[in-house]
């Protein structure tokens, strides 16, 4: 059944993949023929996010001891990428987002890659993708030859059709999907995956994410929709309040929204994809602004880079004279954070540092010298972060730990790898002498935690 799942979700993806082309093009006013119209982008990413997770649905021991050696026999950089009907997606999301045709657009597509890194994740914790693995470059392309092997291992063979036949092709596929989630029970898997919050039905039922209401029909003699997330108010704080994305948006427009420089860096590291899922948030990077001014701070340290937006949050909060210091091991992900620091006029304040942070670290002066520090990097080292930062802290210094909730993990019965390294740190820095801390429910979770002197 997992290999079942894995072929025929991936064709019904292709097949909605060109249909997502097709919208897109429209939305930017360009009459593109294609095989069907009429969908909007955003409810085609939606059931694009949904169809991720019923392609990865088998157990992370199926993937591992069946899939992926399969695929990896096929070719040993085998990837996502290779597939044709994907290539110009995330370009024309882009378009369509930088000029403004759709929020809509940008917040599905940003949900389709947390799902997508949510899944992965789950299948392969703490290990590189085949393509990495074997040397290959994110964005690299297929040659003509991998993309051939990519469509014959998914069975896809590419033919001139009508939009009638492409209709029943994908009617065809789509049934079969839908009648596999009615008898398999795939609405209620035990082991749900995460996409930053979970929900549960009255009767105690976990669900997997949450996908919009339209994607999917409802099971007979259940409530709600398949990955519909009810709130149990018979839990928890009777003040506690879901962040819809309505409300999201009303929090950013009524704190510190982005400028145009932060906003084009947002878009751009959303249109890499998968990757995308490391990015803070808008309102995360504004808390961080706002704490390294309530500092005063003029020596932060970051762990962790990415694309850039957390240390161009950071370095706007800099006082004079200050300088951020933040390591990470990408040269790819740091160049497109440098282009985003020029643009800002803020380069001249960050030394970025290529390398293992770790070893970074270790250079660092041992006296007592950061004001601020922000951890949000390779979740399994986050104690040895802890351990290298804590003695160089100034007295009232503050440290910042980012996705201390890991997706929820930490209260899970089975985390993941990276689940249980979180799980493992927060007892370390709860326990931690030389700390007074406190947790907070922004984004993913964040951990605070102030300076004390040594008793």
């Amino acid at each position: 059944m997992a290999w079942f799942r894995w072929i025929v979700g991936h064709q019904v993806l292709f097949m909605q993949w060109r249909l997502l082309a097709e919208s897109l093009n429209r939305a930017v006013g360009r009459g593109v023929p294609g095989p069907v119209g009429g969908c909007p982008a955003d409810a085609l990413i939606d059931l694009c996010s949904v169809l991720f997770l019923y392609c990865g649905s088998c157990t992370p021991a199926t993937y591992l001891d069946c899939l992926r050696p399969t695929m990896a026999r096929q070719h040993p950089a085998f990837s996502g990428e290779w597939a044709a009907d994907y290539r110009a997606i995330p370009v024309l999301v882009r378009e369509v987002v930088d000029f403004g045709r759709s929020v809509r657009v940008r917040d599905a597509w940003l949900l389709n890659q947390r799902v997508h890194a949510a899944v992965a994740n789950r299948l392969v914790p703490g290990r590189p993708s085949l393509l990495r693995q074997a040397g290959r470059r994110l964005g690299g392309g297929p040659s003509a030859e991998e993309a051939t092997l990519f469509d014959s291992f998914f069975r896809t063979r590419r033919v001139a059709v009508c939009g009638q036949g492409f209709s029943l092709q994908l009617s065809r596929r789509l049934a079969m999907v839908i009648s596999d989630l009615g008898c398999s029970g795939l609405y209620y898997d035990s082991s749900p995956v995460s996409v930053g919050i979970r929900g549960r039905y009255g009767d105690g039922s976990r669900v997997w994410s949450p996908v919009p209401r339209r994607c999917w029909p409802t099971r007979p003699g259940r409530s709600g929709t398949i990955w519909e997330v009810v709130v149990d108010r018979t839990r928890g704080n009777a003040k506690d309040v879901v962040l819809t994305q309505e409300l999201r948006d009303y929090l950013v427009a009524h704190g510190c929204p982005p400028d145009p420089v932060a906003r084009g860096l947002i878009a751009g590291t959303e249109a890499l994809g998968g990757p995308a899922e490391m990015q803070i948030p808008p309102e995360q990077g504004a808390f961080l602004t706002m704490l390294a001014r309530l500092l005063g701070a003029r020596r932060i340290v970051e762990v962790g880079t990415f694309t850039g937006y957390s240390t161009l949050c950071l370095a706007r909060g800099l006082s004079v004279g200050g300088r951020v210091v933040t390591c990470d091991i990408s040269r790819e992900w740091t160049a497109i954070a440098r282009e985003a620091w020029s643009r800002a006029n803020v380069d001249h304040l960050i030394d970025l540092r290529v390398g293992p942070a770790l070893e970074t670290l270790a250079t660092l002066p041992r006296e007592p010298f950061v004001d601020l520090a922000f951890i949000d990097a390779d979740k399994v080292n986050y104690v040895n972060y802890w351990e290298q930062l804590v003695p160089r802290m100034r007295l009232g210094g503050l440290l910042v730990v980012d996705n201390v909730f890991y997706y929820g993990e930490v209260v899970a019965a089975h985390p993941s790898e990276n689940g249980a390294a979180i799980r493992k740190f927060n007892d370390h820095a709860s326990a931690d002498p030389l700390v007074e801390l406190v947790m907070l429910p922004v984004a993913d979770g964040v951990t605070l935690a102030r300076r004390l002197e040594e008793r």
